[in-house]
């Protein structure tokens, strides 16, 4: 055998040693792939609430806010009628010792000046929802009626302080326009931003609330304190016409029978279900 001869015979045993290791390698089980730990669940987002389009089912507690001395007047509601300027200030629950005295201020002139002053009324009726007054009546006769005069409410030695807008007359314009409401939800006690926008927007002339503000039977002071939260910003520069509705004075129904005491929530028998006071409160 030549040297070439057995150089070439290396290399083929060489060569085979190697495809021989390569079949070897290839028919071996292959390793297992390390498990990989579950990924943790990402919580789900909690939901925005958008106050322009909100979901009816959310409904947070009804509470009577903590406010500062100086936020302690909620809401003001107004009409004027025959030159008679009539005002009522909503107020938050006033503590032992704070001033009761409040007064009516309309600037007139580029100067405010006091047109009428009252006391802030403070029963001492206690029901289920602790259901009080805090509330002052205005009633200011010879009123201007020919130009908007704006107005504010002072209270706690002028700490509190609420101003707003008296509309002239429309007597002028050939169409008076009028934003009716009914029914307040309670299914959602969120602010109401896209209607008092949009009402804003109209310059309506008037505000008609029907009824039903308040669907918290026993709570209404604090649902009464709501709806103006909710529509303050319109009732401090329109004048508003609100009246009570079954719901309002705690019950389903009113069918009258002349006040007489109803046996039920539902009213159905006739009458009024809870005490006078309550009624009268209201």
């Amino acid at each position: 055998m030549t040297q070439s001869t057995k150089r070439f015979w290396s290399l083929g045993a060489v060569a085979l040693a190697v495809a021989a290791l390569a079949i070897s390698t290839c028919m071996a089980a292959p390793e297992a792939k390390p498990t990989k730990k579950p990924a943790k669940k990402k919580p789900a987002p909690k939901p925005i609430i958008d106050p322009l389009n909100p979901p009816m089912f959310w409904s947070p507690k009804l509470i009577i806010p903590e406010v500062k001395p100086k936020d302690k007047i909620g809401f003001i509601l107004y009409t004027v009628s025959k030159k008679t300027l009539k005002l009522t200030a909503h107020l938050y629950p006033l503590k032992k010792g704070e001033s009761r005295a409040i007064k009516l201020e309309a600037k007139i002139g580029g100067k405010w000046n006091t047109v009428a002053t009252t006391t802030i009324r403070d029963n001492d009726y206690k029901a289920k929802d602790q259901t009080r007054a805090w509330n002052a009546l205005f009633r200011v006769e010879k009123w201007d009626t020919t130009k908007d005069i704006p107005v504010r409410v002072v209270a706690l030695e002028g700490v509190a302080e609420y101003e707003g807008l008296i509309r002239k007359d429309p007597i002028s314009k050939t169409e008076v326009t009028v934003a009716a409401f009914t029914g307040n939800s309670n299914s959602y006690r969120g602010p109401r931003h896209d209607i008092v926008k949009n009402v804003l927007a109209q310059k309506v002339d008037l505000l008609f609330f029907s009824g039903d503000q308040s669907y918290d039977h026993h709570y209404h002071y604090k649902a009464w304190m709501l709806f103006g939260r909710q529509f303050g910003a319109l009732t401090r520069q329109c004048p508003t016409v609100c009246l009570p509705d079954d719901h309002d004075v705690g019950q389903g129904n009113i069918w009258g029978s002349n006040g007489k005491y109803a046996k039920t929530s539902a009213g159905n028998d006739g009458g009024f279900h809870m005490p006078v006071e309550y009624v009268n409160e209201v």
